[in-house]
């Protein structure tokens, strides 16, 4: 293979999927490239940076299959030596083997072979690095300690994150700025909730003291969710305004969100993803809170609110995929990092999968997955749109559903 070939891809895949921190706002990834330049005897991170780079570049440019057979050669090789050197406890001190695992469930999601909504399955390689990483009175690479632990969480807010405690102990790190009370204090306590609520759920009958206690939790996380939202600097806020892209014939997303940065953009979806499933756990809770005479808001009230934050998480989707410019106005999306649109893709799947929503919604959250997955190479839009097609239920006629 070409060497000028792989470093254009390796420089594509670094343009569009490292963000710098910029005017105090946060980066996505940053250290990577420091590292691909500073760690040329790491085998196992090179050929994540390979093969990540090989199959973003060779789906987005429509290359050989040629191009895809070397990236998995490269993927192969990756998981199998960083197996061998997370044997090694000490190895996990360094910062190649974090990177390397970011890069390795990323190509799972760019290639569509992770487990959709499951969730990655180098999630436990994440953590065990965390896990090492706090334990070490020498880390004071705390900045990818943090990366580590913004991936696993925003990534499975249903889930409990078990190093996210610990992580507290380090201090606050500029960059994450607002974002870091959200991924470190917010998140976490969502997991919690989430198992507490499958125990009752299964309890029969369900433990009236444990019904009071869970939506006393789940109403203090929604209250904590707002104040975050309520207590953010101006700065940190997006702004409103009408969807250039909205016609008369197709008018959903009427409003079009624009943020500081994409990043910012990032941890306001992690939010509004949050807040979706902490309403989802009170649905479930609110019958039985009814039943035992447990104080709990109508369910027409929560289901209004879960309509309102997927109609935000849409709202937010054209911005992330450069349609928007900064002064709300119309623009071509060719200089917007693809990050956006992996930021956009879990959004929109999240979204889609709510009952609340018309015809004329899902139809266009297809679209735009569709529009990611053939435009950005990211393949997981694909395979997600698919999912939601066969899983279509009676109220909604998916375009394309047999």
């Amino acid at each position: 293979m070409s060497t000028d070939w792989f470093q254009c891809a390796v420089s594509y895949f670094f343009r569009n999927y490292v963000l710098a921190p910029t005017n105090g706002f946060p980066g996505y990834y940053p250290f990577l490239p420091q590292l691909y330049e500073s760690n040329p005897e790491a085998g196992y991170f090179r050929n994540s940076v390979e093969a990540i780079a090989l199959a973003t570049f060779a789906r987005v440019k429509d290359m050989s299959p040629f191009y895809f057979r070397r990236s998995r050669q490269s993927y192969g090789l990756a998981v199998s030596q960083l197996r061998s050197v997370l044997n090694n406890a000490s190895e996990a001190y360094s910062s190649a083997p974090v990177a390397a695992v970011v890069l390795l469930w990323k190509y799972d999601v760019i290639i569509g072979e992770d487990k959709l909504e499951y969730g990655s399955p180098h999630r436990h390689g994440m953590q065990a690095i965390l896990h090492a990483r706090l334990a070490s009175e020498a880390d004071g690479d705390r900045q990818i300690n943090r990366y580590i632990l913004a991936t696993t969480q925003l990534q499975n807010v249903n889930e409990p994150l078990s190093a996210a405690g610990a992580a507290s102990a380090i201090a606050p790190s500029p960059p994450y700025g607002p974002g870091l009370a959200l991924i470190e204090g917010l998140l976490p306590r969502l997991g919690n909730i989430g198992i507490a609520n499958a125990k009752l759920l299964h309890g029969k009958p369900p433990n009236r003291v444990e019904a009071a206690e869970c939506v006393r939790q789940v109403r203090h996380l929604l209250e904590d969710l707002k104040t975050w939202e309520t207590s953010l600097p101006e700065r940190w806020r997006y702004k409103t305004y009408p969807n250039p892209a909205a016609t008369s014939a197709r008018p959903f997303p009427a409003t079009a969100l624009v943020f500081p940065t994409i990043s910012v953009g990032g941890v306001w979806v992690a939010k509004w993803l949050a807040q979706l499933s902490v309403l989802r756990n009170l649905i479930l809770l609110a019958p039985i809170a009814l039943e035992m005479g447990t104080p709990c808001q109508p369910l027409i009230e929560i289901r209004e609110q879960v309509r309102s934050v997927a109609v935000l998480l849409c709202s937010a989707v054209p911005y992330l995929l450069g349609n928007v410019a900064d002064d709300g106005q119309g623009k071509d999306a060719e200089d917007t990092p693809d990050i956006g649109a992996f930021f956009a893709v879990r959004a929109l799947f999240v979204a889609a999968k709510l009952p609340m929503l018309s015809e004329e919604q899902v139809s266009w959250m297809l679209d735009r997955l569709e529009e990611i997955g053939r435009e950005r190479g990211i393949h997981r839009a694909l395979l997600l749109r698919e999912s939601l097609i066969e899983r279509g239920t009676d109220f909604r006629q998916v375009p394309g559903r047999v």
